[in-house]
């Protein structure tokens, strides 16, 4: 049997009001910024919306989940100063990796 391996993402839904604030940056700084390998945000697509946001471990605290909720909109408003960030915005969902693992079933 296979099993798809997955992991969580913490994102920040990107309307395009956002997304044209976004634009305004040199390129340079969102690549910076954004990166699909980098440390600081990566953007996906889930179920027809972009994200950005950061791939988590799936046995994150809820303290763990806090601090990269944090993290996350301190850069986001590195990129964005001037928008109206909701609190309760960013989603948390499963995404899967870009490969399988293998179990045996007896």
């Amino acid at each position: 049997m296979d099993l798809i391996q997955s992991s969580l993402f913490l994102g920040f839904p990107i309307c395009p009001l956002f997304r044209e604030a976004l634009q305004k940056n040199k390129a340079e700084v969102l690549s910076f910024f954004i990166h699909p390998r980098g440390d600081y945000l990566q953007e996906i697509q889930y179920e027809g919306m972009d994200y950005l946001g950061k791939v988590m471990a799936n046995t994150s605290t809820i303290q763990q989940i806090s601090l990269l909720e944090e993290h996350i909109y301190s850069l986001l408003k590195k990129l964005v100063v001037d928008y109206p960030y909701p609190k309760e915005s960013l989603y948390l969902f499963p995404i899967p990796f870009n490969e399988t693992i293998k179990c045996d079933q007896s």
